[in-house]
């Protein structure tokens, strides 16, 4: 079996021992492009490789640069320093220790030993943070004191507004004004003269002003001027069938005095009292006959009212300050007139004590 198979491989070997295959016209070009190309390939594999390899080193290097860092590094200067330059840091320190109040370790100025190097390192780095910790200290007393001068700005401002309220409405001494008043009426029955029964009727009292005021001390003020009144009384005799229309007019000079218990910015309040003194101008009485119901007859004639009439008054004063030279006031008051000793019916005679109102402007200067 052995020797069969030597024989075939023999007789192979004899038949094709010279002979050639036949090749293409083109292959060795072909052959030669594909090497060209494989190299130029293999050439760009390499710089690739090349170039990650180089990457990965530098990656590697500012790692263990980074990592065996320290996070806070010591000067160089200090190690390499001489004793001057010990010496400068150490007056800095102590400069900074003074002004500070930081402790800093002495530090010997003849020899510059390792420990002494970190000793001034370390002393310099508790300073930096020191300094650090003063100056967010110093920050917060900035804020503190910003804090504080806003709440002061808050508070004067506060203090000007309630000094504003609380202040004189004017600084002068003088002071003009308009004044208008009006007292209360009165209805009573009456026995006549000649015993016949009167109803009379007291209207309402009239009475316009001028005013002048001068402030004598501190919440004193003196006030006077010149008012004028008309007052208006119904007289009906029922048994005489007359009916008498009475007007009486005066010219009267105030005199008071106005004590200021509330002086503020836009609002006073004072009590006045004083006196006043009044001369009759005018008296009349126009009578009405009647019969029936029916007017027959108009008769007027003069009453003879001689000599001055006097009251006094009191009242309590509100005045609302517009600005620092207008105000205007009302004051309530009571009066309490003197008999001017006559039989005629006047609402004085007839009711001594009276309530009026007293409205106004005042211009100050």
């Amino acid at each position: 079996m052995k020797k069969n198979e030597d024989e075939i491989t023999e007789l192979f070997h004899s038949r094709l021992k010279n002979y050639e295959i036949p090749l293409q016209k083109d292959m060795w070009d072909d052959l030669e492009s594909e090497l060209s190309q494989s190299s130029s390939h293999r050439m760009y594999s390499i710089c690739l490789i090349a170039a990650a390899a180089v990457f990965l080193i530098l990656v590697a290097c500012s790692a263990a640069v980074w990592m065996f860092t320290p996070r806070q590094p010591i000067s160089s200067a200090l190690s390499d320093a001489s004793a001057p330059a010990v010496k400068k840091n150490v007056q800095v320190i102590k400069k900074e220790k003074t002004s500070l109040n930081i402790p800093v370790t002495e530090v010997k100025e003849t020899s510059v030993s390792e420990s002494e190097e970190i000793l001034v390192a370390d002393t310099s780095l508790n300073t930096e943070k020191s300094d650090l910790a003063s100056i967010e200290t110093l920050s917060v007393v900035q804020q503190k004191d910003t804090g504080n001068r806003m709440e002061n700005s808050m508070l004067a401002e506060v203090k000007q507004n309630t000094d504003e309220e609380i202040k004189p409405h004017f600084e002068s001494d003088w002071s003009f004004g308009v004044t208008a008043s009006i007292g209360g009426g009165k209805e009573l029955t009456k026995i006549g003269d000649d015993q016949h029964q009167l109803n009379i009727n007291h209207k309402t009292p009239l009475t316009l002003g001028l005013s002048v005021s001068k402030k004598l001390i501190n919440n004193l003020t003196l006030e006077s001027g010149l008012n004028y009144t008309v007052t208006h009384s119904d007289i009906t005799d029922n048994n005489a069938s007359t009916v008498t229309n009475q007007t009486i007019k005066y010219v009267g000079i105030p005199l008071k005095l106005n004590w200021t218990l509330i002086n503020k910015r836009k609002f006073d309040l004072y009590l006045s009292g004083g006196a006043l003194m009044e001369e009759c101008v005018s008296a009349k009485d126009r009578i009405k006959y009647y019969t029936g119901s029916r007017l027959t007859e108009t008769e007027e004639k003069s009453l003879a009212l001689n000599g001055m009439q006097f009251s006094f008054t009191s009242s309590i004063g509100f005045q609302y300050n517009a600005s620092e030279s207008l105000a205007v006031y009302a004051e309530p008051g009571i009066a309490y007139s003197l008999s001017d000793h006559t039989s005629a019916y006047t609402l004085r005679n007839n009711r001594p004590v009276n309530l009026y109102v007293s409205c106004g402007v005042k211009v100050m200067y």
